[in-house]
């Protein structure tokens, strides 16, 4: 499954990854590993690798969206079509990757939960809101190079100097956004959401169950110290956004 890049390509590609991984602290919790268990699905079985260290692949993406949109994934996370996560096959769950589009040089940052894409020729089924930034929404699939950076943010991560002091001053955590607004229903969420996208960039709602009730959160930007965050969040109270809350990714 893992293909080689070569020359000039390769190391853009690896050098895009490692800029990701500082700005986003993007290691996580391993998986558990009964979600990691091989498995069959229309008669082909599977085996999910436990390590994605290396882990390089290219071919066709694909998108799934409002027909899986509140459904439970391979995780057992609801699926949010404007997340940012998407499915494969082998992956480690919890698993985070850089998707390229060499089309248009663009790149997103998404989290494995979900298994598939069960279609031939395809690797990687992407959230609504990923295959949308990437530009193949409208096109229903479209090449792209897909790497693992999960290992290589942990590595990243003890060069750093300034950013283990960060981790260890916040309980372990090196990326924040800011938590707007918190809502039962998510046509409120989505018109506060395209309040804020008038003048901050990187604004998404976050989908989450607790016992029977779906909320649906509202957030701002990615940040890799919380004297970042902190000054955001003055900007948007000054907008008339009085409880605004840094939070840890």
């Amino acid at each position: 499954m893992k293909d080689r890049l070569k020359g000039k390509s390769r190391y853009l590609v690896w050098a895009m990854a490692a800029g990701f991984c500082f700005l986003t602290a993007c290691a996580g919790p391993p998986p558990r590993k009964s979600q990691n268990d091989p498995y069959e699905q229309f008669g082909k079985r599977y085996e999910p690798i436990t390590d994605s260290t290396g882990f390089v692949e290219s071919g066709i993406a694909s998108w799934y969206g409002k027909d899986f949109h509140g459904k439970r994934t391979s995780s057992g996370e609801v699926y949010d079509m404007h997340g940012m996560t998407a499915a494969h096959k082998i992956l480690p769950l919890g698993t985070r990757v850089m998707v390229v589009n060499p089309a248009n040089g663009r790149s997103v940052i998404v989290r494995i939960n979900d298994r598939g894409p069960f279609v031939d020729g395809r690797v990687i089924d992407l959230s609504y809101e990923a295959a949308t930034r990437l530009g193949i929404a409208m096109g229903g699939t479209g090449r792209v190079v897909v790497v693992a950076l999960d290992q290589a943010c942990r590595q990243l991560q003890a060069d750093r100097d300034g950013l283990e002091k960060d981790q260890q001053a916040d309980g372990g955590a090196a990326a924040f956004s800011l938590q707007v607004g918190s809502f039962s229903s998510r046509e409120n969420a989505d018109e506060l959401k395209s309040a804020l996208e008038r003048k901050y960039e990187h604004v998404y709602i976050v989908a989450f169950q607790e016992g029977d009730n779906m909320f649906y959160r509202v957030r701002v930007g990615q940040y890799v110290t919380r004297e970042a965050g902190e000054q955001r969040r003055q900007e948007l109270v000054q907008d008339g956004y009085d409880n605004v809350r840094l939070v840890a990714e």
